[in-house]
């Protein structure tokens, strides 16, 4: 690890919890270095000079991205308790999303992430799921195996897994989904099988079976091998603009499309990507699209970053699905025809070729 900078987090005194502000520097070292990167160009550009916040309870969005959400949140409060915005990011565990790691002094590095090896320790993983969702004491053998999913996002089971010598995201079910319907991981598959078919970029994956237990392995593209690639989710992207952000509880793809530009050196393609999962999403009612299943990876620097494989799209059980997560047209979330075609320009379609994507959508359906 090399030592990027400094954070420092106050909380607001009281506010609830969860609230504070965000202090940020550069390490003079890491400035001097002719490999340095900004961890977010816009907010963060490579400068020696302290830069604060007081969004998103004053962590910024780049910081988010590298620790744990509500899956992780939760298996590091099954372990250690209820923690400060700080305590969350130390003791995150995982493979962390991006390239950031936090340690809690200069002096000490970070430890190194842990990974499940193998399909036998998956299945391990998948009974030692179904304790901690179970609400009683954590027998101690689980313990190790439940801490290689502390830095993981979203709010169902996942850790990363080391397996054929690649780094993949492990998915299980939860014993919160219902026995209505099929198995989560199998939903998610299939919907990442449709995708594909429909000429949209996903990352590679495949089910495998965890000791019983379905699971869905979804390859790493923050990854290239061992290597860590820089990552910033749409909500990072949306809050590079805080003035328009302060006003909304989140992203638009509208918003993001525009912001693309500051991040993308030509960001027409990926622009008309993100209206070609737009419309993907309308047509399967992916409701759960919201700006943190969204990003942006920089796997190759000389072309500067560029949208992220699509990943985790699932459809509803309850269909059709009226809304999605994020404003997309002139009716704001609504699904409808109408309100695809409202706003194309937004992506640099043309409002003859937005149309032609339905059509080409429901050919594959």
């Amino acid at each position: 690890p090399v030592l990027c900078g400094r954070f420092q987090w106050t909380a607001t005194p009281g506010a609830p919890g969860g609230s504070g502000v965000g202090r940020f520097v550069y390490a003079r070292a890491y400035l001097d270095r002719s490999d340095a990167r900004p961890i977010d160009p816009v907010l963060l550009p490579l400068r020696d000079a302290e830069f604060t916040t007081t969004a998103l309870g004053g962590i910024f969005s780049a910081l988010h991205d590298a620790g744990p959400d509500s899956w992780g949140r939760f298996l590091i409060e099954r372990l250690h308790g209820p923690q400060t915005e700080l305590g969350y990011l130390l003791l995150a565990a995982g493979e962390r999303t991006g390239t950031l790691d936090f340690s809690s002094a200069r002096e000490t590095p970070p430890p190194a992430p842990r990974v499940l090896n193998g399909i036998d320790e998956l299945a391990q993983a998948a009974r030692a799921v179904r304790a901690a969702e179970g609400g009683g004491e954590i027998p101690q053998q689980f313990a190790q195996l439940l801490a290689c999913g502390t830095s993981n996002g979203g709010a169902r089971p996942k850790f990363t897994l080391l397996h054929e010598g690649g780094l993949w995201i492990a998915k299980l079910p939860s014993r919160k989904d219902s026995l209505q319907y099929p198995s989560m991981p199998l939903r998610e598959s299939a919907a990442l099988d449709l995708a594909a078919r429909c000429g949209i970029e996903v990352p590679q994956h495949r089910l495998v079976d965890a000791g019983g237990v379905p699971a869905l392995l979804v390859c790493r593209f923050d990854r290239r091998g061992r290597e860590r690639l820089p990552y910033a989710s749409a909500r990072t992207v949306a809050w590079s603009n805080p003035e328009v952000m302060r006003y909304s509880y989140m992203a638009s793809y509208g918003g993001i499309s525009q912001e693309l530009a500051r991040w993308i050196r030509n960001p027409a393609e990926d622009r008309r990507s993100l209206y070609e999962r737009i419309v993907f999403n309308a047509a399967t009612g992916n409701g759960d699209d919201h700006d943190a299943n969204h990003g942006l990876v920089l796997d190759r620097p000389d072309h500067g970053y560029r949208l992220a494989p699509l990943f985790d799209p699932v459809a509803p059980t309850d269909l059709p699905a009226r809304d999605l997560a994020m404003a997309f047209g002139e009716d704001g979330r609504h699904i409808s025809r109408q309100n695809l075609l409202s706003r194309p320009g937004q992506f640099g379609l043309e409002r003859e070729h937005a149309a032609g994507l339905g059509a080409k959508f429901q050919r594959q359906f």
